[in-house]
């Protein structure tokens, strides 16, 4: 007769308990809510950043002519701080540093951009797992090694997820569309645009008092 399991009941019953320890404990982690984290009068200050690669698509025009395109890669630095209006629903500053590099019509080009404005969120749930939808828009400027300085509208859109893994940190991730309308600083018929995806990647540090 063919042998199914070889060792005794008890040891494997033993076995069963040592891998539900783990096993639980990843459960209370994931889903048992820190009652008291994101509250109403509660600030969020979170820094992140992210790299895309042949994800975005940049396009130079003149008037309504585009005299280049180009593919590539761009870093991002985000800091921020937000302040929780309710206990679902923020309000912050965005800030942001990104360095690119683009290949124009075989032509290398070099870019650094700063970008500040405000973003609002408004958070699901409870638990220590927080999904959030996100929007924000400011003011971008832009400096390139080839055409000068470029000044004008930047704005993002997508979602996220706050993963705490203590009362007052998390882990910040952020899934987003970017899209963005400069103009020449000496030739306003001069434009740069830009869209594409974006995975922001970062660390979110709670402060504030608990409500009673």
């Amino acid at each position: 007769m063919k042998t199914v399991y070889s060792g005794s009941w008890s040891n494997f019953g033993q076995s069963l308990k040592t891998l539900a320890k783990p096993v639980l404990t990843f459960v209370l982690i994931c889903f048992v809510p820190f009652l008291m984290q994101a509250q109403k009068g509660k600030y969020l200050i979170e820094g992140g950043m992210n790299l895309s690669a042949m994800l975005s698509f940049e396009e130079y025009m003149q008037g309504s002519s585009v005299t280049s395109t180009g593919r590539g890669y761009q870093i991002n630095f985000l800091p921020q701080a937000g302040y929780f209006v309710t206990d679902k629903f923020a309000v912050g500053l965005l800030t942001q540093f990104s360095y690119a590099n683009y290949t124009n019509y075989h032509t290398d080009q070099e870019e650094i951009n700063l970008t500040a404005g405000p973003y609002f969120r408004y958070y699901f749930g409870k638990s220590n797992i927080r999904p959030f939808l996100t929007v924000d828009a400011g003011y971008g400027y832009l400096k390139t090694n080839g055409s000068g300085k470029y000044k004008g509208f930047v704005g993002d859109g997508g979602f996220g997820t706050l993963f705490f893994f203590s009362k007052n940190l998390a882990i910040n991730t952020q899934l987003l569309y970017n899209y963005s309308k400069l103009k020449n600083d000496g030739y306003p018929a001069t434009k740069a645009k830009a869209n594409g995806v974006k995975f922001i990647f970062g660390v979110a540090l709670l402060l504030g008092k608990d409500k009673e």
